[in-house]
């Protein structure tokens, strides 16, 4: 992400993660934060963090929220119904799962206070093709970050 960061430049960089790469992305936007406190820098802001169908425990994004949130000007988290990967990883790790809605639509569990400034959550279950549901079309992602 560094590497990457320093050739295009943050302004140009969206980050998209998909189930359990959520939790590298996730580690590595905390880091990234936690240099720029360490160093006393400015961070410069990503356009958009989409985290897709992210197989990571909801206490654990709740947690890091404020940190993974600051790295974008807008952090999405992209939620199936439908999606039985998560709910088999639920059922090992015995933890409700980030990409999993509620039913209200959103995961309740991580948006109760306090809110996170840029942090919102699409459920795409009418939208997902998939047979396992845990699949999103990567054009919506892409119309998603051209129209925030």
């Amino acid at each position: 992400l560094q590497q990457v960061e320093a050739e295009i430049g943050a302004e140009k960089l969206t980050v998209v993660a998909h189930s359990m790469g959520n939790r590298l992305v996730m580690w590595s936007l905390r880091d990234r934060c936690e240099n720029a406190r360490c160093h006393g820098t400015p961070l410069s802001k990503l356009p958009d963090v989409v985290l897709t169908s992210p197989d990571v425990d909801t206490g654990t994004f709740k947690h890091y929220a404020n940190d993974i949130c600051e790295n974008a000007q807008e952090t999405w988290i992209l939620t199936s119904g439908k999606d039985n990967a998560l709910r088999a990883s639920k059922f090992v790790h015995e933890r409700r799962r980030l990409g999993m809605p509620g039913p209200d639509g959103v995961d309740i569990d991580w948006r109760q206070p306090p809110v996170v400034p840029g942090l919102k959550t699409i459920e795409f279950t009418v939208l997902d093709r998939g047979m396992v549901g845990h699949t999103i079309q990567h054009g919506l992602i892409s119309d998603l970050a051209r129209t925030s």
